[in-house]
């Protein structure tokens, strides 16, 4: 019996330790190696020196570099931010640092700081680096950025000098922001070649991809769904990025042109999904598209939804537009020059440029029609029979939705209203629900296993009156006492049992 609750007790400790280490090994494992974020701002032996915006700096163990970014300000890692990659411990070879690795701080090639230990877990560390008068005069000596950039991560901010962006077969770009420091229209190429495919397509991303420039504080910007299929000739190399033209450049009918957007390339790019373009603080504004200089082809189509429209297709319908809050936003399976304008006199648009005619939301011939306001000077009254779709996507905390008049011929307006996104989250949720259960199991058995482990480890005392025999009560209280129950537990027992005190006083005695 003694024997046999020893080894219970010995494989329900061990079971239990093995339980523990297994559940340690299976979080640890699980983890993922997140990369860690840098940043850090530049000091300089001299005040006044400064090196300029958009030099390279890059972080290195050994010969391995595991980051970079670029100066901006005197500082680095804010904006764009800076990713150093962890090294994966159970692959090789190294792609990453460790904890207490040393790294050295590269700007333009020159090395300007060396052996700053990482031994930070947190998600983001700063270095701050001071520069000598010595390293300074060697940094400005050194060759100015040249024009063309390798993009090597999700994000990149386009340099000042920068003309040329050159795109990897194996980088999967989300967001390439021009800062309005460069100029509107200059233009920015992608060199694309890397991905080009047979007969002259390409995926420029397998994530959505947002290419986005600024100007004066509006962004216009293009946006590419994941895994777009995007074709034209087999010469075709390089993909024009946004870039702003001359409103001279377009002409319509009976309008002004407020706005040029110009993208793609200079023969069409055609897309298997349909591109965003998006013309910002420009709601209100109606839509066109020329291949060269001219006459517009107008758009007449507005969007059903300005954030996943479904009224167009690959071979008819190719293009429609919407507002989308204060911004103008064209649907389209094609790149070429793109204008927001506005009509100055109401005109039939099918004889702009072989046009499709402003039909609307519900279709239409593109018929001239004369709207009549309820503020006329004529005397002439119409009450507006407003016609107004579906809420588009909350987005930061508004959305918007077209009206459209069929009664008074009125232009279409915009609505917008608060909204929230804050909605539960079902995959946390479930995730929660799963090891909060799996607790509660665990604890279970531990708390089923403790009960089954005392009770057989349990000795009952025997009953006084069957057998009086000393060497009973004797053998009694030594695998009491083996199992770690104190002496005055043990007479406790005994007397619950109906033993005389004299028996177990003698017991005790003849035990010490």
């Amino acid at each position: 019996m003694h024997c046999r609750n020893k080894f219970v007790g010995k494989a329900f400790f061990s079971v239990m330790i093995l339980f523990f280490v297994f559940m340690v090994l299976s979080f640890v494992c699980a983890a993922p190696s997140f990369p860690l974020q840098v940043y850090g701002g530049l000091s300089y032996a001299t005040p006044g020196n400064s090196i300029p915006n958009y030099y390279n700096i890059s972080f290195n163990v050994g010969s391995l570099e595991i980051g970079n970014g670029v100066i901006y300000n005197n500082g680095y890692g804010y904006d764009p931010i800076i990713l150093l990659n962890r090294d994966d411990s159970s692959t090789i070879p190294k792609e990453g640092y460790s904890l207490g690795d040393n790294v050295d701080v590269y700007i333009q090639g020159l090395k300007v700081a060396e052996n700053k230990t990482l031994n930070d877990d947190r998600a983001y560390t700063g270095i701050n680096l001071l520069i000598s008068d010595v390293l300074y005069s060697q940094i400005m000596n050194i060759t100015p950025p040249v024009t063309n950039y390798t993009i090597n991560s999700s994000d990149t901010l386009v340099g000042d000098s920068i003309s040329l962006l050159i795109l990897p077969s194996n980088v999967q770009p989300q967001k390439i922001v021009i800062p309005s420091s460069i100029p509107e229209g200059n233009d920015i190429l992608m060199d694309i070649s890397a991905k080009m495919g047979a007969g002259g397509s390409f995926v420029p991303s397998t994530s959505d991809l947002s290419i986005v420039r600024t100007v004066s504080g509006k962004n216009y910007s293009l946006f590419i769904p994941a895994n777009s299929i995007i074709s034209g000739s087999a010469s075709t190399t390089t993909l024009l990025l946004p870039t702003i033209r001359s409103n001279s450049v377009c002409s319509v009918s009976g309008g002004a042109i407020n706005k040029v957007i110009d993208v793609g390339f200079s023969s069409d790019l055609n897309s298997s999904k349909p591109l965003k373009i998006t013309f910002g603080g420009m709601s209100g504004n109606k839509a066109g598209w020329t291949k060269t200089t001219g006459a517009i082809t107008t758009i007449g189509t507005v969007c059903n939804n300005a954030v996943n429209p479904t009224n167009l297709n690959y071979s008819t319908v190719r293009e429609c537009y919407a507002d989308s809050g204060s911004d103008m936003v064209v649907w389209t399976y094609h790149t070429t020059k793109y204008a927001a304008y506005t009509l100055t006199t109401v005109t039939d648009d099918t004889t702009n440029g072989g046009g499709t005619g402003e039909t609307g939301r519900t279709g239409g011939t593109g018929t001239t029609v004369t709207p009549t306001n309820t503020t006329s000077t004529g005397g002439t009254t119409c009450t507006p029979n407003w016609q107004c779709y579906e809420w588009d996507e909350c987005m930061d905390g508004l959305q918007s939705r077209v009206c459209k008049d069929t009664l008074c011929g009125l232009q279409d307006k915009a609505e917008t209203q608060y909204c929230s996104t804050t909605e539960p989250d079902v995959g946390n949720l479930t995730k929660y629900l799963v090891i909060t259960i799996s607790v509660i199991l665990f604890v279970a058995l531990i708390g089923f296993l403790i009960i089954l482990y005392l009770k057989r480890q349990k000795i009952s005392a025997p009953i006084a009156g069957k057998s009086k025999d000393i060497l009973v009560l004797k053998d009694y209280i030594l695998k009491s006492r083996e199992l770690k129950y104190e002496d005055t537990y043990i007479r406790t027992l005994l007397k619950n049992n109906n033993w005389s005190e004299d028996l177990i006083n003698q017991a005790f005695k003849e035990l010490k």
